[in-house]
């Protein structure tokens, strides 16, 4: 990594030609992604990032002061192996009130500092 960025690692830099076709390309369809991003400002464009929480545990629950929501993520490069495992134990979670496939305490949302309030 020779900025400390996964993506410069891979080669992709942002700056060759065909690089920045894909990042305008990327840029111009955020908006059916989400219509808050339609006008937002680019401030970063990076490859390879994948999301992960401070501790590295993923966040698999009930999303902390919103009724009804819940939240799978921050599994990191390893989200594609544990999808199958994810999906069902939060499905049990939404449909049963628990999971029993794996105990999904060391996963809540609520062990962050943000969703406590701090």
């Amino acid at each position: 990594m020779r900025d400390g960025r996964p993506g410069a690692a891979a080669g992709f830099t942002g700056r060759r030609r065909g690089e920045r076709g894909l990042l305008r390309h990327a840029g111009a369809r955020r908006g059916r992604v989400s219509s808050a991003l339609a006008a937002a400002r680019i401030t970063r464009r990076q490859a390879c990032y994948r999301p992960v929480t401070d501790d590295g545990l993923p966040l698999i629950g009930r999303v902390p002061g919103v009724a009804g929501a819940y939240v799978a993520t921050g599994h990191g490069p390893w989200g594609i192996l544990n999808a199958p495992a994810t999906g069902l134990a939060l499905a049990e979670l939404i449909t049963e009130g628990a999971a029993s496939l794996v105990d999904l305490r060391p996963f809540d949302p609520a062990r962050l500092p943000a969703a406590r309030g701090g």
